[in-house]
Parts: C-alpha cells; structure tokens; sequence
C-alpha cells in the first residue's frame, strides 16, 4: 500500500497503493507468461481495537502477459496494529467470467499513513 488515510484506534480508512508481482514456480519456467508485473490496489479499513476488516480490490491490467485485466475483489480479517497479519478470501474477474473457485490468501505487514484525513461516523438518535 502506498498511501491510506484514517484514525489509529478505531474508524475507517481508504487507501491505494501499487503491489510488485513475481511469478515463482513453474509458472516461472513458461515463456509464454511475463516474469513480473503491477498491479493497483483500492483498499477500505474498518478498526476497532487490534481487530480489523478489509476489503481490497486489486487490479491486474497486463495478467501474466495475456493483455487482459484482471480483477480481485477480496476480504481480510486482520488482527495487529503498527504490525498486522490475518487470513482473507477472494475471487478472480477476467475476459468477462468469474473465477470457478475462490483463492485463500494470508496477510502480514506494517500500517504506515501517509496522510491525516479523519473520517468518523457518529450515530444519531431521533427525537
């Protein structure tokens, strides 16, 4: 993630960023598939405490070399602060059709803001 915005302890956050992707395996011995590629992620976040729901999509616009987009709507369950790890689902969209199967996926890193935008929601009671 390359930049988010929120509160520390408890509230929302949206952010974005850019991931760096390696093909390993056998996948990697192809070369009909790139070795490397970017993708773009959107990202909100909802904490409270050291828990934290996120939902991601990650767009992929050169899949694997094959010219087309790739798109990964997903969701973490996070547990952490400064320091994170969790555990998250996700599906696959691409040339119009759905993944059959959905992907496990875990997650561990460090929450760094770029900025201080605050965004609070308050609830309201009727008089």
């Amino acid at each position: 993630m390359l930049a988010s915005a929120g509160t520390a302890s408890a509230g929302h956050q949206i952010g974005g960023g850019i991931h760096y992707l390696a093909t390993v395996g056998d996948i990697k011995d192809n070369p009909e598939v790139d070795d490397s590629n970017f993708n773009f992620v959107a990202s909100y976040k909802y904490s409270a405490s050291l828990i934290s729901v996120v939902a991601d999509v990650e767009f992929v616009p050169d899949y694997l070399g094959s010219d087309e987009m790739l798109y990964q709507p997903q969701a973490f369950l996070l547990v952490g602060g400064f320091i994170y790890g969790g555990a998250g689902v996700g599906f696959g969209y691409i040339d119009g059709e759905w993944f059959d199967d959905p992907f496990y996926a875990l997650r561990a890193g460090v929450d760094i803001r770029w900025a201080a935008f605050t965004w609070t929601s308050t609830p309201t009671t009727g008089s």
